[in-house]
């Protein structure tokens, strides 16, 4: 067994995998584009146009800047959404093996609806703040960290160890008669720990380094994060000094920029071009969030840490399982590779003193088990448990005496009043929340009414209505999204994925009309259709 540091692996970024739709649609809408493109024909002396499909070549360069103001303006920002960190439970899918099929499901949700990806990016905004620049907290928050924890097969292994317990009912390790003991068992504390981690396999996440526990470990995935965020301030020697490997979000950031430039551009031009015809329908009035959105993106790439890889924490359960691997079988193939942070040397699982108390009436006391051949031939496993410390043991062997260990943290779980406090939305988030939220819901409407006045001008209802609607539709995304986060924090309550997605798919259809709606006023505005072509 071996616990060593190195360099962070190079891994593809999972924006490579929410581009490839980008790259589809722009090859899909070029290759329609050029399939009605003219081809010259020479016939004797003249040169004439043969149109395929029906559509001259006019027709097909308008087709071909169609797809171009769709992607520059549209497709572009939902490319430069975060990928590397997440908000709530779905951070546990951050460094997942299959985490591109979530990231196609954001890039679509984000080119629909692009302030349901502003509020995400708020809220990983707000969760950077929080942490104050410790490097561990802030990929604990973002979904970049992986624990080591006790599993259900756990047991003591055959040589002493100190493990804190909380001790079944009328305990007594001072008797000495010689009388039946109850058969014991050994139990997780999964009401002291409710919804705490998931656990996970090593095949199923990115993880820098190498990570094999020996059996009665697992890792796992923090899932409500009080629990390990007090893990690492109270066991773990200070973190604010240590850096975790994360990606620049270089190629985000220049993409929000070029998208920034081309949809101000267009916002501009927009006064002179389409608003004395459409009014407040005008189509590129819609780019207006996704400028919003790609403002965001850039400060989301500039200031929050994204991961292409989680990393494994050093705690004392990782610890205890290293001490256990050295004392047990020379062909164990426990190994830790990559590992981050360090254990408080009081805090190391050899350090606690027999009947010490630890946290929620969980006790130390001196634990092994030991297998015996009875009469017949058959091993029979005994546990050993002590708690005075000079050697008086007691062995369980037969009515359930209830051992209940902690699967998180050595001592026993941290008390609820103070999972509950460190789980709790801070003041820096909520100020950064509201102030993210206000620019997005006042500047559509400010900004459309200054270029505006709201009027119709020559626009339709139907049009009027679906650009409306679709604006209407995203700014409730943002907030629903919010919703979800702040009772996720407050109530850890899950909503279903097949209702969740439901319910942003009925928000898509407005996103979906708007976009047919942009379509056909651009192909009016530029005489699509009415071109003459010669045969």
């Amino acid at each position: 067994m071996r616990i060593l540091s190195k360099q962070p692996r190079l891994a593809w970024s999972p924006f490579v995998a929410s581009f490839n739709p980008v790259l589809a649609l722009w090859t899909l809408l070029a290759i329609t584009a050029v399939k009605g493109a003219a081809v010259p024909l020479r016939v004797g002396d003249s040169e004439r146009d043969i149109s395929f499909s029906g559509t001259c070549y006019t027709d097909a360069v308008i087709l071909y800047s169609l797809a171009t103001y769709l992607v520059s303006n549209f497709a572009i920002h939902a490319t430069t959404i975060p990928v590397g960190a997440d908000i709530g439970r779905y951070s546990q899918r951050v460094t997942r093996q299959d985490g591109w099929q979530w990231n196609i499901w954001l890039f679509i949700i984000s080119l629909f609806l692009p302030f349901f990806a502003l509020s995400r990016t708020s809220i990983l905004i707000a969760q950077q703040f929080r942490c104050h620049g410790n490097g561990v907290l802030i990929a604990l928050q973002h979904g970049g960290i992986i624990v080591v924890v006790r599993n259900e097969s756990w047991e003591p292994g055959p040589e002493d160890q100190i493990v804190f317990v909380r001790l079944p009912e009328d305990f007594d390790s001072e008797s000495q008669d010689e009388k039946p003991l109850p058969p014991a068992v050994i139990a997780l504390d999964k009401e002291g720990e409710p919804k705490a981690y998931q656990e996970a396999l090593h095949c199923e996440h990115k993880l820098h380094g190498v990570a094999a526990p020996p059996p009665g470990y697992s890792l796992a995935v923090p899932v409500r994060r009080g629990y390990t965020e007090l893990l690492i301030r109270n066991y773990l020697n200070d973190t604010t000094k240590l850096t975790v490997h994360h990606r620049p979000g270089i190629v985000g950031a220049i993409l929000s920029v070029i998208q920034i430039c081309i949809g101000t551009y267009n916002l501009y031009s927009a006064q002179s071009s389409q608003i004395p015809r459409w009014g407040y329908a005008a189509y590129s009035l819609s780019v207006l969030p996704y400028v919003i959105m790609s403002v965001m993106n850039l400060l989301c790439a500039a200031l929050v840490d994204s991961y292409a890889c989680a990393q494994l924490l050093r705690t004392p359960i990782l610890e205890e399982s290293v001490c256990r691997s050295l004392a047990g079988d020379q062909t164990d193939m426990t190994e830790y590779d990559g590992t981050i942070g360090t254990v408080k040397k009081e805090y190391m699982p050899d350090r606690a003193q027999v009947g010490q108390s630890g946290q929620d009436g969980y006790v130390a006391v001196r634990m092994r088990t030991r297998t015996i051949l009875t009469t017949s031939g058959t091993p029979h496993k005994f546990l050993k448990a002590d708690q005075r410390g000079d050697g008086a043991t007691i062995e369980a062997n037969l009515k359930p005496a209830r051992f209940t260990v902690s699967a998180l943290n050595h001592e026993g779980p941290s008390p609820q009043k103070e999972v509950v406090k460190a789980d709790a939305i801070t003041q820096l988030e909520i100020m950064t929340l509201v102030c993210l939220f206000l620019v997005a819901m006042i500047v559509p409407s400010a900004v459309i009414y200054a270029l505006t006045h709201f009027r119709a001008n020559d626009s339709t209802v139907a049009q009027r209505a679906w650009m409306m609607a679709w604006l209407a539709a995203d700014q409730f995304s943002a907030c629903s999204t919010l919703a979800c986060w702040v009772l996720w924090k407050k109530r850890q309550n899950v909503i279903p994925d097949w209702l969740q997605k439901s319910f942003y798919g009925v928000l898509m259809t407005t996103g979906v009309g708007g976009f047919v709606q942009v379509v056909h006023m651009y192909l009016q505005d530029h005489d699509y259709g009415l071109q003459k072509c010669s045969i």
